[in-house]
């Protein structure tokens, strides 16, 4: 007899745009602020799935969503790190600087990480998930939820403009022995 292999399922969901990049801010680290204001599509809770989310905003839009169910939250999973450009006006900063932060994953803004470390902590994250028929929902940030679908494929930093994960919307991760990407930026229409 062979033994049924149960796949590890991860249900990642992109948090909408934060109030602060919609009046071009640079957001700061840990901050959850105006995640009551913003609309969310509905989303039903499944009260035996475990959600876990990064830090502030998204633990907040988790909290929202399943506001009966507790929510743990992963730092490894926590937005970029802007470091001293958190809370300044894009038109503000160093234009050239601003243009290498958008174009190569190595450079971090001052005190701030890379995309590149992001990419690092999320993998090594990925990484340590396993147990047999575990499934779970993943509230985070679109640049989180790119993060995880570029180390499932082995993809670099520099990969991450390729990948098309939308602010609200579905991707599913599946592991049976191998991590592989079952669904990518699918709309949240309320459901799985």
């Amino acid at each position: 007899m062979v033994a049924r292999v149960t796949a590890l399922r991860l249900v990642c969901l992109a948090t909408p745009v934060q109030p602060a990049v919609r009046r071009g801010v640079v957001p700061t680290e840990g901050n959850g602020g105006g995640a009551d204001d913003v609309p969310l599509p509905a989303w039903p809770c499944a009260p035996s799935v475990p959600i876990i989310a990064g830090t502030g905003w998204s633990a907040a839009i988790a909290r929202r969503w399943c506001p009966d169910q507790r929510v743990t939250t992963i730092e490894a999973l926590r937005g970029a790190g802007a470091g001293r450009w958190g809370g300044q006006a894009l038109s503000d900063l160093p234009p050239a600087e601003v243009g290498r932060w958008l174009a190569d994953p190595d450079f971090a803004p001052p005190d701030g990480e890379s995309r590149g470390c992001v990419l690092d902590r999320v993998r090594t994250w990925l990484a340590t998930r396993d147990g047999p028929g575990a499934a779970c929902v993943v509230v985070a940030e679109p640049v989180i939820v790119r993060a995880l679908v570029l180390a499932v494929l082995g993809g670099g930093a520099s990969m991450e403009h390729a990948l098309d994960v939308a602010p609200l919307s579905r991707t599913v991760l599946v592991r049976h022995r191998t991590w592989r990407v079952r669904q990518m930026g699918m709309p949240l229409t309320g459901g799985e």
